[in-house]
């Protein structure tokens, strides 16, 4: 039967039999008044009426009573079961654990109230997960979980944390993270603006302590925890142990350094090889008596001395792929200008340029340019012992270079006169401009200018 069916029912006879025990002992009290005020009876005569009417009106009493009782204990033995089960239910609910059994086989309220919670129970666990869940989740993290409240005074830990440092739980528990932690500047506050905008900070390399004195490298991250009060809020850091990836880059760093002396090892038997070369150029030219000839070998010689020179330059330079051209300028200058004779004559060399550094597949060509321009502005630009001035100036602008040789001498006529030259020389420098993907201009007013102009960047240079 149904509880709000029970209840009326209940009430009703509980008034039923105080009625009851009423309308007795009202009607031995009337009778009994009645009694009192016939003159005609004697005491004896009242007494047998009361001897009646007061066990009646008890026994009444008794009974109701025990009726009563009887049913309140028939309706606590009944429901004590059923709120028994209830109340298990809500803790366990309270606690988390949303696995919850109620069948009580009841069609009354209570019933229903078991249903409901039960129906309930399977809504939330579909639409939830446990604490234990969540908490073998965070167990099954290979990164060290920590969290922190605001002072970074740690109150949970995952289960990496505690195998990779060695520390029990409760040792870390209530522990300052940055006493842990080992680094130039302690990790930003929850009051930090910057974290508090952005809510998380990654990427903070970080030394952390174990319990055995040893320091792991790890890569920190943290941010704050959603639902945690604003005035005191909860950070969750994220700790993951970056040891392979510090071995893999000192290995790295280590086979760099080796490919490094390797590659000035290399450039430096490269420059040796190319000045042996020259040197036996050299050697032979001193057998042989046709002046033509001995002006070959030598313009072999100043092409081969000015690769080797880039050579050398890089053997001394901090970074194998690059060249310092201005350095490198000076010195081949330096040379073309000793190996002209020139300081017999009253001719100057004169450098213009930037400090400008240029890959080494730029640096070559350019290089071998300049010698052949200055050279041949060296043999021919001042004839019959005449001064004058070469000019050699590099510039950059953006992402072209500008390379400009220029003399002062007799000059040409018709610059386009050099276009159907024949020689080595020119068409050496052809090649090596159409390799730079370069332009050239000649201008033959007041002496000979080139100008060549080729990107810095971005296109490969050809092959000639």
């Amino acid at each position: 039967m149904r509880l709000r069916r029970i209840l009326p029912f209940t009430v009703a006879a509980l008034l039923f039999l105080i009625a009851l025990i009423g309308s007795v002992a009202g009607t031995a009290l009337w009778r009994m008044r009645s009694l009192l005020l016939r003159p005609d009876l004697s005491p004896e005569d009242i007494a047998g009426p009361l001897d009646l009417a007061f066990p009646l009106v008890i026994g009444l009493t008794v009974v109701s009573l025990g009726l009563v009782a009887g049913a309140g204990w028939y309706a606590v033995r009944t429901s004590r079961a059923t709120f028994d089960n209830l109340l298990r239910a809500t803790r366990q609910m309270r606690d988390g654990n949303l696995d919850v059994d109620l069948d009580l086989n009841r069609n009354d309220e209570l019933g229903d109230i078991a249903r409901h919670l039960g129906e309930m129970s399977e809504t939330l666990q579909q639409r939830t997960v446990s604490r234990s869940y969540l908490d073998d989740v965070l167990d099954s993290m290979a990164e060290m979980l920590f969290v922190v409240d605001e002072s970074n005074r740690i109150e949970h830990v995952n289960r990496a944390a505690v195998d990779r440092l060695g520390f029990a739980p409760s040792d870390l528990q209530g522990r300052f993270l940055d006493d842990l932690l080992i680094g130039d500047a302690p990790l930003p506050s929850p009051d930090d603006t910057v974290f508090r905008r952005t809510g998380s900070v990654t990427q903070i390399e970080r030394q952390i302590q174990t319990e055995d004195g040893d320091n792991l490298p790890v890569l920190v991250s943290r941010s704050l925890l959603r639902g945690s009060p604003a005035n005191a809020p909860d950070i969750v850091c994220v700790a993951q142990d970056i040891s392979a990836r510090k071995r893999a880059e000192e290995q790295l760093r280590d086979s760099l350094r080796e490919k490094e002396v390797l590659l000035r090892e290399i450039h430096h038997r490269v420059k040796n090889n190319l000045q042996v070369i020259a040197s036996l150029l050299h050697v032979q030219s001193k057998k042989v008596e046709d002046a033509n000839a001995k002006r070959l070998f030598a313009e072999s010689q100043d092409r081969i001395r000015s690769m080797a020179f880039i050579h050398e330059r890089l053997y001394q330079s901090e970074d194998l792929s690059q060249v310092n051209f201005s350095a490198y300028l000076d010195r081949l200058t330096e040379h073309l200008y000793r190996s002209h004779g020139v300081a017999l004559r009253d001719v100057t060399c004169q450098l213009e340029s930037e400090d400008a550094i240029l890959a080494v597949d730029r640096a070559i060509p350019a290089g071998l340019i300049v010698n052949e321009l200055v050279s041949n502005a060296l043999e021919h630009a001042f004839p019959d012992d005449q001064g004058g001035t070469i000019t050699v100036a590099f510039t950059t602008d953006d992402d072209r270079g500008c390379l400009r040789i220029a003399d002062d001498g007799v000059g040409l006529e018709d610059p386009d006169e050099i276009d159907r030259e024949a020689t080595l020389g020119l068409r050496l420098v052809k090649g090596l401009i159409r390799q730079l993907r370069g332009d050239m201009t000649i201008d033959g007013n007041g002496g000979l200018t080139y100008r060549i102009t080729f990107p810095l960047t971005d296109e490969e240079p050809e092959t000639v």
